[in-house]
């Protein structure tokens, strides 16, 4: 009999080992997945060093002449000259989720408020975003309205 509990012991702990296990991994796939697309696809989030970088105006411009609609949505700009700037933006050409969302159905708020955004609107909000990256790129240069940043002063 001691034999019998033994065994069962042994193969239920292999079980429940393994399903932690899996758990495990992919609990941690999960919270590093940003930093295993990196390393996979570094080619992606990296550049050369060149002799300045490319003004976000450009970067803008090139996004919207490969999508012409595309509506930048935020600007990523790192201080590491090797890292690549990140542009999300949204596609309106793109096929877009069934249901699920609210205002879809039966012309709820949200869908006269989406339907109200003017082509310069559009535009005043992309040249809002490339104006908060330009300065975010400044203060991570050590710039502030052209006078270095001063270190935070400690408080006793």
């Amino acid at each position: 009999m001691k034999v019998f509990f033994r065994n069962i012991h042994l193969y239920l702990s292999l079980a429940a080992g393994l399903v932690i296990a899996i758990v495990c991994f992919t609990g941690a796939v999960l919270v590093f997945e940003k930093e295993l697309k990196m390393a996979f696809n570094s080619h992606q989030y990296t550049v050369e060093v060149g002799t300045q970088r490319v003004p976000l105006e450009q970067l803008v411009a090139n996004l919207q002449k490969e999508i012409p609609k595309a509506q930048v949505t935020s600007v990523k700009v790192y201080s590491d000259p090797t890292r690549s700037v990140e542009l999300n933006y949204k596609d309106p050409n793109a096929p877009q989720p069934q249901g699920g969302e609210k205002g879809v159905k039966g012309g709820g708020r949200g869908e006269k408020a989406r339907g109200e955004h003017t082509e310069k609107a559009k535009e005043a909000q992309a040249g809002a975003l490339v104006k908060a990256a330009k300065k975010v790129e400044r203060e991570a240069k050590g710039e502030k309205a052209g006078e270095a940043v001063k270190p935070p002063s400690r408080r006793s």
